[in-house]
């Protein structure tokens, strides 16, 4: 009885030791994980965390720190997995809420990152980036006013938070408030003055009002911090474009292109300059490089077609305006088509009258 005693003890105390011996294991790979995630070799932190809980399955922070470990390496639905465990393991663990919620919105689950956010939010009604996430997962869902009403808790938290009001102009412009939109973003600027996005968006709201000068003089506050970004360069072109200064656009969009040798919107740009200004076999070139680029845009095809008119080479007109007919008509764009329809009936006209004239 004695001796049975003594080896039931012993098994008892084995099992004690290991099972400690397992959970300074566990805790050691964790911190390996730990230690490997923060130098960046997140497939590496990945492994460290599994054997981690090979060896202690109810370690939340490993499950959590995997998560975010394959969020890194873009395992997204692995991500969510592990951070459910965490939440299984602590319901209270709002930061796990949080990352799945990201983790969610980035594979458009943008309902199931609302509640996710809202849960975080519940346990933490001070997490900022919580309310911000959630405004952006709304944003995707179109719910403009609601995500408004998050980005503004989340302003209320953090008054320096400028992203937020970014986001919220968005959501204006979307919801077809502009002024509110730009006064929004001037409020962006004053608080990150080097933030180009805010320049951008600015300048794209004044661009859909018509007000051309302070568009310019958005874009050009992006040139003069980045001298080489071709989209401000672009933007920068398009609305001189529109205020009559051709010679500048053409030097903007010339710039752009410089840049970015394949910005199709800005060879289209430029030739459309070109053709007001009748450079015409200019105009062609650069029609053609965008087409090149874009074989299927029709709007191009439809120009460069009028172009050609101008230069007498009424085939290649025709050939040009059959190509642009047959994609509006693809399209549904039923307007274009119509003009299209018209201005080769319009060509042939003059194709006819001139054979007409030259055979007497």
């Amino acid at each position: 009885m004695k001796k049975t005693l003594k080896i039931f003890i012993l098994i008892c105390l084995l099992n004690c030791f290991l099972q400690a011996d397992a959970g300074q294991n566990a805790d050691y790979y964790f911190e390996k994980g730990l230690k490997t995630a923060n130098r960046g070799y997140h497939s590496k932190a990945v492994f460290s965390f599994t054997q981690a809980l090979a060896l202690n399955p109810y370690h939340t922070m490993a499950y959590y720190n995997r998560g975010l470990a394959k969020k890194k390496v873009g395992n997204l639905n692995g991500a969510i997995a592990d951070y459910t465990n965490a939440i299984n393991l602590d319901p209270y663990q709002h930061k796990a809420y949080y990352n799945r919620a990201v983790a969610k919105f980035l594979v458009n689950d943008y309902e199931g990152a609302v509640e996710d956010f809202s849960k975080a939010v519940e346990i933490n009604p001070s997490y900022s980036r919580a309310y911000f996430g959630r405004g952006n997962a709304k944003m995707s869902l179109n719910d403009y006013e609601g995500a408004v009403e998050d980005y503004i808790d989340a302003i209320q938290l953090n008054p320096n938070y400028y992203q937020a009001y970014y986001n919220i102009s968005i959501a204006l412009f979307r919801d077809g408030e502009f002024q509110d939109a730009i006064t929004n973003l001037t409020t962006v600027i004053q608080i990150e003055p080097n933030y180009l996005k805010a320049y951008m968006a600015r300048g794209n709201v004044y661009l859909h009002l018509k007000m051309y000068k302070h568009a310019v003089k958005d874009y050009n506050e992006i040139t003069k911090m980045s001298p080489r970004n071709s989209k401000a360069l672009y933007n920068l072109g398009v609305a001189k474009s529109l205020l009559g200064k051709y010679e500048e656009a053409l030097e903007n969009f010339s710039k752009a292109i410089e840049i970015n040798p394949l910005y199709s919107k800005a060879y289209y740009n430029r030739a459309i300059i070109k053709g007001k200004m009748s450079n015409y076999q200019e105009a062609i070139l650069d029609y053609d490089k965008t087409l090149e680029l874009e074989p299927k845009l029709s709007d191009a095809y439809n120009s460069r077609g009028i172009i050609k008119s101008k230069l007498k080479d009424y085939e290649g007109a025709l050939a040009d305006l059959e190509i642009a007919k047959k994609i509006y008509k693809q399209k549904k764009d039923t307007f274009n088509y119509e003009q299209t329809v018209k201005a080769i009936n319009f060509i042939r006209t003059i194709e006819e009258n001139e054979i007409f004239t030259s055979s007497n």
